[in-house]
């Protein structure tokens, strides 16, 4: 279900992201971005969702494997349109929680799952044309 390990951010990896700060942004998500090492022809990637979402870990899980699974299909798309390879981190945008909460308490989990990927969708364009 999840990632492998070589498609995984270690915690090394988080913390270098965050000294250099190289954010973009969408409605719901945030994304921490540096340019893979030379010799590694893969991205990696990994997704927070943290205590603010829901204090229930199952939830969390859930919203997590729901962008992992789109994530996975990405990958295997992205190359041919950003032509080198990226660290990718992603977590939610704190201000806009209670939003993403409201909108997932009257919806169906296949309703969910069609709503993250077209979140995911619109968050790829917008890294998409930061990253050109």
């Amino acid at each position: 279900m999840f990632l492998k390990r070589k498609n995984r951010l270690t915690t090394k990896d988080i913390r270098y992201m965050l000294r250099k700060r190289n954010i973009i942004f969408s409605q719901y998500f945030s994304c921490l971005r540096v340019p893979q090492y030379v010799d590694k022809k893969y991205h990696q990637y990994s997704v927070n969702i943290g205590l603010a979402y829901s204090k229930s870990a199952v939830k969390r899980r859930k919203l997590k494997k729901m962008l992992l699974a789109h994530l996975r299909t990405l990958a295997k798309v992205q190359q041919p349109l950003w032509w080198k390879y990226y660290k990718l981190f992603f977590s939610l945008n704190k201000k806009n929680i209670p939003d993403l909460q409201s909108r997932f308490a009257w919806m169906s989990r296949l309703q969910q799952k069609k709503y993250v990927s077209t979140l995911a969708m619109k968050m790829r364009k917008n890294i998409s044309h930061k990253l050109k």
